[in-house]
């Protein structure tokens, strides 16, 4: 049985020479990164501003407390070199923790009119009833948007 390793090489020769190239695109401080290497993936808040011929980038751990300076001793750096592959942050999934919540605030919203419509008599009561569904999905909307904006999207820096 053979390894697979040279049929491979085609495949891992240009992300060799694309990572000891340097940065391909300037990144700013503060920018949210995920920096893959062969072995581990790291997440962080870039402290410094990294263009091409940076050879280290230095970061924050994330998510953590953000650090006071480049000296904070939670404060780590990374050799260029090292990364794979790069991602940078792209926002949040809020959107989609909007619909999921919508969608589960609405059903228990329509479950309460459901059950609510046969014990009242007036329609006084079932316009309250109405109320709640609203508030139920309203709820469910507002909490679905809170727990997606903790789910960062990320998009390929190369």
């Amino acid at each position: 049985m053979t390894s697979g390793l040279p049929g491979m090489l085609p495949l891992l020769i240009p992300m060799l020479l694309q990572a000891q190239q340097g940065l391909p695109v300037p990144l700013d401080s503060g920018m949210l990164v995920r920096m893959h290497q062969s072995s581990d993936v790291t997440q962080g808040r870039l402290l410094r501003t990294a263009s091409q011929g940076t050879p280290s980038l230095s970061y924050c751990p994330y998510p953590a407390p953000p650090c006071t300076s480049a000296l904070d001793p939670r404060a780590g750096t990374m050799a260029v070199a090292q990364i794979i592959h790069l991602d940078v942050a792209a926002g949040t999934r809020w959107k989609h923790g909007m619909v999921i919540g919508g969608v589960i605030g609405g059903a228990i919203g329509a479950f309460f009119v459901s059950v609510g419509s046969g014990l009242c008599d007036t329609d006084s009561c079932r316009a309250t009833m109405r109320k709640t569904a609203a508030a139920y999905l309203g709820l469910g909307l507002g909490l679905g948007a809170v727990f997606g904006s903790t789910s960062v999207q990320w998009r390929p820096a190369w």
